[in-house]
């Protein structure tokens, strides 16, 4: 058998190949719906819609946290057999975090005017068209968990493809009936519907077995929950907040020109999620066996490295082009930004494989650091916000101490070790 065909022979191969076309597909998709949302509303507008997404990203990161306990533990069942108990654990956390976006749905709409008079939006309905999708956002986190603990990429792969694309059908209706800003925001809740409903049935063999409880305590996992709520709202912080706060300190048009920027840059970011969505359960699994997750984390490391570079290159040679076929002659102002912006998000990408490396290990140390970041990164932008480049300067500053850190403290990609080696082969 040749190398390419035990190559494309592994199933680990064959998952992270069918994730990668999907995630391709979908932020395509993601694509044509700001060509389309922001030629039409314009650049004012869409920083609106923009900032209510980033926004919806920082409210949400206790969902995230959650999923990502899920699918540890998910991971850890799945790997000792126990499919009774990923049941139990599904349906206890189905219920709960379906009230807990319930629950962040009406505090949302009790703090909507402040919310809206902070990003110098003149009415609570742009905030309120956000804030209704946090109920299912909640139901689709508990099952995204389980179905990523228990590796059944391909029906992640079919909701990235799919929810994206009723996404911009929405969108399209309800920017097309007069909704503006509000249409486009609010297409985001079909969008999660989509993902819920092939989530639950992807798992209707999990929701009809029989169980007798997960056996899981708060004492048991509090930590490990302590660990992933402090390093996904700090990566959160680092990589969203900056959209809020230009939103806040400069004008709607130059909001408008820097998220266009933001949103081709963050293809760097968000490319390589389907090395860490395939990386996470394994590594856990492992984890759980007390088997090593070095090899594992090598050719990750290595593919995310691969992928952001050729992305960064790309980007940064055809940036006047993208800009004006994605968004139009108006956002031209855009096109200075778009390798800056691209090149920290190419570090961040690496931040981020890191981080779920560390959590899949359940090591906080990592994690204090990416925090320790963030409070440095919000303070330096509120500080320090001249102008647009000196914000994407900020982030990648943020980035690059994290990354050089890490490598002298906890060995990070194993650089600094590298050079030291050398250094003693030569001496």
């Amino acid at each position: 058998m040749s190398i390419s065909e035990r190559l494309f022979s592994n199933r680990t191969m064959q998952q992270g190949i069918i994730l990668t076309s999907a995630n391709s597909v979908g932020y395509l998709l993601q694509y044509i719906f700001h060509f389309y949302v922001s030629r039409l509303i314009g650049p004012s507008d869409y920083s609106l819609v923009t900032a209510m997404l980033a926004l919806s990203v920082i409210v949400t990161v206790p969902g995230n946290i959650a999923q990502t306990v899920i699918t540890q533990y998910t991971s850890t069942f799945y790997a000792h057999s126990k499919l009774d108990r990923v049941a139990a654990l599904l349906h206890d956390t189905l219920l709960q975090l379906s009230v807990a976006g319930g629950v962040v749905f009406l505090i949302t709409v009790v703090m909507s005017g402040r919310i809206a008079a902070y990003l110098n939006v003149p009415a609570i309905e742009p905030v309120i068209a956000m804030a209704v999708s946090f109920p299912v956002t909640g139901a689709v986190m508990a099952t995204m968990g389980v179905l990523q603990g228990l590796q059944r990429f391909d029906a992640l792969a079919a909701g990235g493809v799919l929810g994206p694309l009723l996404r911009l059908i929405a969108a399209i209706i309800l920017v097309h009936l007069g909704l503006g800003a509000v249409g486009a925001i609010g297409a985001s809740t079909v969008m999660i519907g989509t993902l819920l409903a092939i989530c639950l049935f992807c798992l209707r063999d999990i929701l009809r077995t029989q169980h007798n409880g997960h056996g899981l305590e708060i004492k048991t996992i509090s930590r490990f929950t302590g660990i992933v709520f402090l390093g996904t709202l700090a990566f959160s912080i680092l990589t969203n907040v900056d959209l809020i706060i230009v939103r806040h300190y400069f004008s709607p048009e130059e909001s408008g020109y820097y998220s266009a920027a933001s949103v081709l840059g963050k293809t760097i970011l968000f490319l390589p999620t389907a090395v860490t969505t395939l990386m996470f359960p394994k590594t856990a699994q492992r984890f759980a066996l007390g088997q090593s997750t070095v090899g594992i984390a090598r050719k990750a490391m290595l593919v995310s490295l691969l992928l952001c570079g050729a992305i960064a290159i790309t980007l940064a040679i055809l940036a006047e082009p993208a800009v004006e076929i994605l968004f139009g002659s108006q956002f031209a102002s855009s096109i200075p930004l778009v390798g800056g912006y691209g090149a920290a998000m190419g570090l961040y990408a690496l931040v981020q494989l890191l981080l779920i490396l560390y959590i899949s290990q359940e090591e906080a140390r990592f994690v204090w650091l990416v925090a320790g970041a963030a409070i440095l990164v919000l303070v330096m932008l509120m500080l320090f916000h001249t102008t647009l480049a000196q914000v994407i300067l900020i982030l990648a500053m943020g980035a690059l101490f994290i990354l050089i850190v890490s490598e002298a403290w906890l060995g990070g990609l194993g650089l600094a070790m590298a050079i030291r080696h050398r250094t003693n082969e030569s001496a």
